[in-house]
């Protein structure tokens, strides 16, 4: 699925399981609701006493079904979609995962500050989806004693406006709603969690030259007190700044969770910078670089009494 939107080269690992997943799961439930609604269907129209009306049997029930699993499914991704939809980390100044909050030095006449951001991303679907999650769960809850009733009850009433009994009647309808409706929200979250999450991480996420700039260990100085001074590549600064936007668990690549550390390091955020490198070293064990700006916020750790 992820191929024809050509992010397939562009994700990482677990993006192409999710994929494949999600392939498998479309083609097992899809044939299962197919088969279903065929054997229904005719069965529905064996026993008729011409093939005018044997015909007429099978396309109005498998007609009806195709309709029912289809229209359940898709309200139901509607609803996995507002479950699934991705919070934003734009906007910067936000606490990193393990809680501290980035510091950032100031500039001086010799280091000039790197552009801030002049806009972020509209955020009012998320508000909406949290909105609509939290009431849909509320309203649900208090109805949930009522909810077989109320379902039996529309299958019933969509049995009278169309299949009059046949093939199933009401047991066909509800069964096909349920079914079609649990596969349709497990589709819409994870898509939403895989592909929608991919797409606004193509935004999100630093350039490579971003990631290269900001991994260079030449690009982080210790000071005569062992600890990181401020880059006054324009840059460099450039690059810090969005990838101290980001949290750690938001990249993927060792030599973006190097980028990463270096920049938080020269933020004087050495925990954070710590941890970003030693995950980079445990991934990439072989690259000199990374070890290199190890070595580096080991050292500056230590000078700071870490």
């Amino acid at each position: 699925m992820l191929n024809l939107f050509g992010f397939m080269k562009r994700a990482h690992t677990r993006m192409q399981e999710a994929n494949w997943v999600q392939t498998k799961f479309l083609a097992s439930w899809g044939t299962l609701l197919f088969v279903a609604i065929l054997i229904s269907a005719l069965g529905s129209a064996i026993g008729q006493d011409n093939w005018s009306h044997f015909f007429e049997a099978f396309c109005k029930v498998f007609g009806i079904g195709i309709v029912v699993a289809s229209a359940s499914a898709m309200v139901a991704w509607l609803f996995g979609l507002l479950f699934g939809i991705p919070k934003s980390n734009a906007g910067g100044g936000g606490q990193h995962s393990d809680g501290q909050t980035p510091v950032t030095p100031p500039a001086s006449a010799s280091q000039p500050a790197a552009r801030e951001q002049t806009s972020r991303p509209n955020t009012n679907l998320e508000d909406v989806s949290d909105w609509l999650t939290k009431t849909l769960i509320g309203v649900g809850l208090t109805q949930l004693t009522a909810l077989p009733h109320k379902l039996w009850q529309y299958a019933t009433i969509l049995d009278q406006a169309s299949l009059k009994g046949q093939g199933g009647g009401a047991v066909f309808i509800l069964g096909l709603a349920l079914a079609g409706g649990a596969g349709g929200f497990w589709v819409g979250y994870v898509t939403t969690r895989t592909l929608l999450t991919a797409l606004f991480g193509l935004f999100d996420e630093p350039s490579a030259g971003d990631v290269e700039i900001a991994a260079d260990p030449n690009n982080l100085k210790l000071g005569a007190d062992q600890k990181p001074v401020a880059s006054t590549n324009p840059a460099v600064q450039a690059a810090d700044q969005k990838l101290r936007r980001l949290s750690l668990d938001q990249l993927s690549t060792p030599t973006a969770f190097a980028a990463w550390g270096a920049a938080q390091a020269r933020a004087l955020n050495l925990g954070n910078a710590l941890q970003a490198v030693s995950r980079a070293a445990a991934a990439a064990p072989e690259d000199e670089n990374i070890r290199e700006l190890q070595t580096k916020i080991e050292q500056a750790n230590r000078a700071g009494g870490g």
